[in-house]
């Protein structure tokens, strides 16, 4: 149903580029309120991540340095 679940715990690899597959592990062991969830495994689920914007690096100076002797 309309129902939302938390996991309690969950591990993957890290970084899940755009468009591409990755193995992920969690466990749904109760509900937001401490109670059972009566969860099976046979129920259609939808897994919902959490996006982020990928940290920006720093770019390297690429304009060339002046030579000795120009102006």
């Amino acid at each position: 149903g309309e129902r939302r679940f938390n996991s309690s715990i969950s591990d993957a690899s890290g970084t899940i580029p755009p468009k591409k597959d990755a193995v992920a592990y969690f466990a749904v062991t109760g509900t937001p309120d401490g109670g059972r969830n009566d969860l099976s495994v046979e129920n259609d689920f939808v897994i919902m991540l959490e996006t982020m914007a990928a940290p920006k690096t720093e770019q390297p100076n690429t304009k060339p340095s002046p030579q000795k002797g120009s102006k």
